[in-house]
């Protein structure tokens, strides 16, 4: 499986100078409680009703899902800053998606982002040696979509109609991605301070 195999060769945690990702566990439950916050769920395909109850249905989603591998990110103090995914992990055509990625609120703009970004993109690209990374992001997601300029990513186009919410409503997606060969260029511009 695909996922087990990108697993094993992660290994447990990894850190740079700013920040460490590692799987995300049951303990991380109640730490990812105390950082979750109303607006996080404006855009998510998962949940709908209060507050509670989303993450509830989030919760239950990391750890149920068996479509994508779930990375805690932490500061170097210990503290859980946010969440991010690969999915469509495909070895054959070495290229994998990246999405489901929020941080508690004191952590935006921190730079902690980009410290994990740094981390998970060297593995993907240094040690799969994948040669695409994407990103599908809903067109109404404006803060999301600006940080794909941050981060290094180019915009490839609108995927319309590209999945249906939990409302019925037909949903537009901007793709993005970062290539391998772009990363040989990232790692020594956006990502030199890791």
């Amino acid at each position: 499986m695909n996922l087990d195999r990108l697993k094993s060769l992660f290994g447990r945690a990894r850190s740079n100078h700013s920040a460490e990702i590692r799987f995300f566990s049951k303990k991380d439950k109640n730490k990812l409680n105390a950082i979750f916050y109303d607006q996080v769920i404006e855009y998510m395909e998962l949940t709908l009703c209060s507050t509670q109850s989303r993450f509830q249905s989030y919760i239950t989603y990391l750890f149920n899902s068996d479509k994508c591998v779930i990375f805690s990110c932490y500061d170097l103090k210990g503290n859980l800053a946010g969440v991010t995914q690969l999915k469509d992990i495909d070895f054959h055509n070495r290229k994998c998606e990246m999405g489901g990625t929020w941080y508690g609120k004191k952590y935006q703009g921190s730079g902690i982002n980009l410290a994990c970004k740094q981390l998970i993109f060297q593995f993907i690209f240094e040690e799969l040696v994948f040669r695409r990374l994407q990103f599908s992001i809903d067109v109404n997601n404006i803060a999301s979509i600006k940080s794909m300029k941050k981060i290094g990513a180019r915009m490839e186009g609108v995927f319309r109609n590209n999945w249906i919410d939990l409302d019925g409503n037909s949903r537009d997606d901007f793709y993005f991605s970062i290539m391998g060969q772009d990363w040989s260029k990232l790692k020594n511009t956006i990502y030199k301070g890791f």
